[in-house]
């Protein structure tokens, strides 16, 4: 990801807020190396622009960070939330519901 000179000269993110949505679509293609999605919005754009040159300003997040959000995200991926035959009664629209989870994983509910 590489910004433009434009956004490298421009130290003043809140810039983006009043950049032309012409503009912020033309520095897209030059930030990301690819073509503006379709129906993004303009406030979503000037997030993810300003954090693109937050980052080519001031750098990322370090290794270690994402050796520990990869590890986390992989930890819950492989543990489950609830164990097996772990029981809960949620109430939902004055209805009530009895969920289990079953030793091979499976979800059951019944409503009482």
């Amino acid at each position: 990801m590489r910004c433009c000179t434009e956004w490298k000269l421009r130290l003043d993110l809140g810039g983006l807020v009043d950049a032309s949505p012409e503009a912020l679509m033309s520095d897209w293609p030059e930030v990301f190396a690819r073509s503006l999605p379709k129906h993004l919005s303009r406030p979503l754009m000037v997030q993810i622009l300003g954090y693109a040159y937050q980052l080519e300003s001031v750098g990322g997040y370090t290794k270690l960070l994402d050796q520990r959000l990869k590890s986390a995200a992989l930890h819950d991926m492989v543990s489950p939330i609830f164990k097996p035959r772990s029981r809960f009664v949620p109430e939902y629209h004055g209805i009530t519901h009895a969920v289990w989870f079953s030793d091979d994983g499976r979800v059951a509910w019944t409503e009482i």
